[in-house]
C-alpha cells in the first residue's frame, strides 16, 4: 500500500509518495492535520461563496419602489410648468465671468465648447468654482 510521506528539504517540505511502512507515526499525524485544515478551508471558501451568491441574488430579485427622482435641473422644471426660461452662452475659460453669469438670474448657462478654446479641464474648473449657483 502507498502512502504520502512528508519529508523536509532545506527548509521546505517535501511530499513524496513512499511505501505505507515507512512512515512514522507523527508524519502520518501532520499529513491528517494538513489534510484536515485543506478541508476546512475548502469548505469555508465554498460556504462563504454560497452565501455571498444567496445574498447578493436575493437583493437583485426585490422588486425596488420607485421613489420619484430628485429634479435638479430648474430649467427643466420650469419647461415643464409651462413658463419660459432664459439663458446665455459662455465663451471665457474664466471662473469669476462664469459665476457671476450664473448668479445674474439666467435660467441656464450654454458651455461654447465647439467654437472657443475652451478645454474639458476649463469648464470642469469653472463649475467647481461655482457650484451650486442658479445657473449651472
Amino acid at each position: 500500500m502507498q502512502k504520502w510521506r512528508v519529508t523536509w528539504h532545506a527548509g521546505a517540505r517535501l511530499i513524496s509518495l513512499v511505501e505505507y511502512e515507512f512512515l512514522e507515526a507523527p508524519e502520518m499525524m501532520l499529513l491528517c492535520k494538513e489534510k484536515l485544515m485543506r478541508a476546512k478551508q475548502v469548505v469555508l471558501f465554498t460556504g462563504v461563496c454560497i452565501v455571498l451568491c444567496w445574498i447578493t441574488a436575493g437583493k437583485a430579485q426585490v422588486p425596488g419602489q420607485k421613489a420619484p427622482a430628485r429634479l435638479y435641473n430648474t430649467a427643466k422644471q420650469k419647461l415643464m410648468e409651462g413658463k419660459q426660461i432664459v439663458g446665455a452662452t459662455v465663451f471665457s475659460p474664466d471662473p469669476n465671468i462664469y459665476c457671476a453669469m450664473a448668479n445674474a438670474g439666467y435660467d441656464f448657462l450654454w458651455i461654447e465648447m465647439q467654437h472657443s478654446p475652451l478645454t474639458y479641464g476649463d469648464v470642469a474648473r469653472m463649475i467647481w468654482a461655482c457650484r451650486g449657483a442658479p445657473a449651472m
